[in-house]
């Protein structure tokens, strides 16, 4: 055999090898691709799940001043202030909670925003703008700890015991507010202010695209189960709605109205719920609990 048949045959027995080479190869790619995609959608459906949250928490749970039903407390949160009163935005959502108040849709106000300085009050500014628009201030509640959406959620269950809420804002605010308040406890509905998108367009569009970040945000605060600012139960509101709460330990009030008492001791059972008409239903029990009742609203 010549030299040259002898190369061709090494050529043709190296051939198969070769080619086995190819057929693996796109074998590999196949699964790269496939681990690729796999991963792609997964960081797809982990990236659009706070949206998806946010969007199935306040699907249904967004009206109108007219429309909204009756609840005992609205809750305004606060959007800062221009040289010490009210910004655009801000004051626009008071102008919603003062229609719900006079409309008889809510009986309390709680106007939540940070108190930084002696400059930078916003509950109080809030409540000044209130009460000069016609809502008397014993009917107005202020949470000085609202630094955030989070914060004045968790801090109106904690600290204030609402459980059930308008909330009040801007619309394109009012989506994640009102899933924030529903997975932290709240059981709220949303009634916002459209009158800005108009006003100012541009800001409007800008604090829109906010939202998505915010979204990513809010959903890792749940998560993660962020602590707030807490501090001591306060009475506000209690007091706003006649109710009585506890007056020691951090147990949430209950209402009751129609009771004579000022002061009274219980076992902390709240079996006066049901003795309504009894002089003092309590007076035998443990002393273990201090009860202030304020009667009928």
């Amino acid at each position: 055999m010549s030299k040259d048949s002898k190369g061709s045959g090494r050529s043709r027995d190296a051939q198969p090898g070769v080619a086995g080479q190819r057929g693996r190869a796109p074998k590999k790619r196949w699964w790269l691709r496939r681990l690729v995609v796999s991963l792609a959608v997964v960081i797809v459906l982990v990236g659009a799940s706070p949206f998806a949250a946010v969007g199935l928490a306040s699907a249904g749970r967004l009206t109108t001043v007219d429309a909204v039903a009756s609840h005992d407390v609205a809750i305004v949160f606060g959007a800062g202030l221009d040289n010490g009163e009210p910004s655009p935005y801000l004051a626009a959502r008071l102008e919603v909670a003062r229609a719900l108040y006079e409309a008889g849709k809510a009986k309390v106000i709680l106007v939540s925003g940070d108190n930084l300085s002696d400059y930078h009050n916003e509950p109080a500014a809030m409540t000044t703008w209130l009460v000069d628009h016609g809502v008397p201030k014993d009917r107005i509640v202020q949470d000085y700890a609202g630094e955030d959406t989070y914060s004045t959620c968790a801090r109106a269950l904690r600290v204030f015991g609402v459980d059930k809420a308008i909330l009040v804002s801007q619309t394109y605010h009012l989506p994640r507010a009102v899933a924030t308040c529903r997975l932290l406890g709240v059981d709220a509905v949303g009634v916002g202010d459209e009158t800005m998108k108009a006003a100012y367009s541009g800001s409007w569009r800008r604090y829109q695209l906010r939202e998505l970040p915010a979204d990513v945000n809010m959903a890792y605060e749940v998560v993660t189960n962020r602590q707030p600012v807490l501090g001591p139960r306060e009475s506000g509101v209690d007091q706003a709605l006649g109710r009585f709460r506890w007056a020691s330990g951090d147990r949430a009030g209950a209402s009751a109205t129609g009771l004579g008492w000022r002061w009274a001791w219980c076992a902390g059972c709240l079996s006066c719920l049901s003795l309504r008409g009894a002089p003092d239903p309590c007076l035998s029990a443990p002393r273990v609990g201090r009860l202030w009742f304020s009667g009928s609203p």
